[in-house]
């Protein structure tokens, strides 16, 4: 809809000195506006400028193991998988959901 906002990302770069190489991305998108390439144009906008930032060399960022599109669009950008941390999040209908680690370094 007209006025709102459809989605954002944001880059934060670590405050200690030995971290400033590394930038932890979070990727949001409007449920409503979802499958529209608004995550990729962001994670595209993003890639582009840590590429072009001689002071970022990796981009990392976490998401759902069973978010398979996330996961995807990711893997195109050329994300791979870092780790996993296995029953990270405890949903409040007691379920549990893994998160997976991924990055990407900058060229």
């Amino acid at each position: 809809p007209k006025g709102r906002v459809a989605g954002l990302v944001t880059a934060t770069v670590g405050g200690l000195e030995r971290m400033q190489h590394a930038a932890k991305l979070e990727v949001l998108v409007d449920a409503n506006c979802r499958g529209q390439g608004i995550g990729r144009a962001l994670m595209e906008a993003c890639c582009a400028w840590a590429d072009a930032e001689p002071s970022i060399e990796k981009l990392s960022l976490s998401v759902f193991a069973d978010n398979e599109p996330a996961i995807g669009l990711y893997q195109s950008l050329g994300f791979l998988e870092e780790g996993r941390r296995l029953r990270e999040y405890r949903m409040s209908d007691g379920s549990y959901r893994d998160d997976v680690l991924m990055y990407r370094f900058c060229v």
